[in-house]
């Protein structure tokens, strides 16, 4: 499902979702109960 900004949520099959932006890194997670954002990552991992 895609929310503004290009983001795109993704379910997930244990009930958890993460939030995706354009450049594919992982911004977010609901693990089902909270969102949690994801610290950003340096490029290459």
């Amino acid at each position: 499902m895609w929310i503004g900004d290009g983001l795109l949520v993704v379910g997930l099959s244990d009930g958890s979702s993460i939030t995706i932006d354009l450049q594919g890194n992982v911004i977010a997670k609901f693990d089902g109960w909270a969102w949690m954002r994801v610290p950003a990552r340096p490029q290459g991992y």
